[in-house]
């Protein structure tokens, strides 16, 4: 992508300040972090005495209530757990689709979560695929890492085929922990089921944002035509006219609710999107109410 234009205002990220990723049972890793899981283990945050048992590391045995009750006690302490945050972005050629394209919308959404993991101290790194993975964003952390965030971002290049399955595949067996792991496509590739039950299957939490423009919901197409395919280049000829648009229209409709389907059947957060949705409320309205932020 180009443009000096921002990916996202100033007023914006002010408010983005003030929100949190919300967190799943399979987004914690083992790492220590700024977020404190209900679960007990070793930290820094004092919890709680239990009882000594086998496998108990003796360094957290309390020597001085041994001695005064004879019996062995281990101190129990608030698990520190590091959120990650993976982006995965389509940028297939079909992405370029759209005013704005795609790619764009995808990327400032990409932007915000991101900033707003950043600012919670959470890591967060960008992983870009088309026909296999791109190099991705070395891991950030912090505030500070918003410029490294957005100047990648806007660097995005498009180009290429989708492949879903095999690009998902190795970003699974490359993730080493369970990750919040977000993806922005236009699901124009059929294998992506098989590429989210990769990250399932790794423990990871899947945020599927299902990017369509509205030309894709009124084409503006009349007559006879040839269409070319952006990402194959396969082309075919057509007639457009009312019952072949109506016909299209259902298969649209059917596409979205059979990706829905199974998104909730597989635990995936499912949102559909349109380029021309008002990001503000995408980012305060949207994704709080489909319990991506709060």
């Amino acid at each position: 992508m180009t443009g000096d234009e921002p990916l996202l205002s100033a007023a914006l990220m002010r408010r983005l300040e003030a929100l949190s990723l919300v967190t799943g049972s399979a987004s914690g890793s083992f790492l220590k972090g700024e977020r404190h899981s209900v679960k007990r283990g070793y930290g820094q945050d004092f919890l709680d005495y239990r009882d000594y048992g086998p496998g108990d590391d003796p360094r957290y045995v309390d020597w001085n209530a041994a001695a005064r009750t004879n019996k062995l006690f281990v101190r129990v302490f608030h698990e520190e757990r590091d959120l990650k945050l993976v982006l995965v972005i389509d940028t297939s050629e079909s992405m370029t689709f759209g005013l704005p394209t795609r790619l764009h919308f995808a990327a400032q959404i990409a932007a915000a979560t991101g900033f707003v993991a950043l600012s919670s101290g959470d890591r967060v790194t960008v992983q870009p695929f088309a026909t296999t993975l791109a190099t991705s964003l070395p891991s950030l952390r912090g505030k500070t890492g918003a410029p490294h965030l957005f100047n990648y971002l806007k660097g995005l290049t498009p180009g290429g085929g989708t492949a879903f399955a095999p690009s998902l595949y190795r970003l699974a067996a490359a993730l080493h922990e369970p990750s919040t792991v977000i993806i922005a496509s236009d699901l124009y590739d059929d294998s992506w089921r098989h590429g989210i039950a990769a990250l399932l299957a790794r423990g990871n939490k899947v945020i599927l944002l299902h990017i369509l423009t509205p030309q894709e919901f009124e084409p503006q197409l009349d007559g006879a035509l040839n269409l070319v395919d952006c990402e194959t280049g396969a082309t075919v000829d057509v007639t457009i006219s009312g019952p072949l648009l109506d016909r299209y229209t259902t298969a649209l409709r059917s596409f979205i609710s059979e990706a829905r389907k199974w998104c909730t059947a597989h635990g995936v957060t499912y949102i559909n999107l349109q380029t021309t949705d008002p990001l503000e409320k995408v980012i305060m309205t949207t994704l709080r109410q489909k319990q991506v932020l709060c």
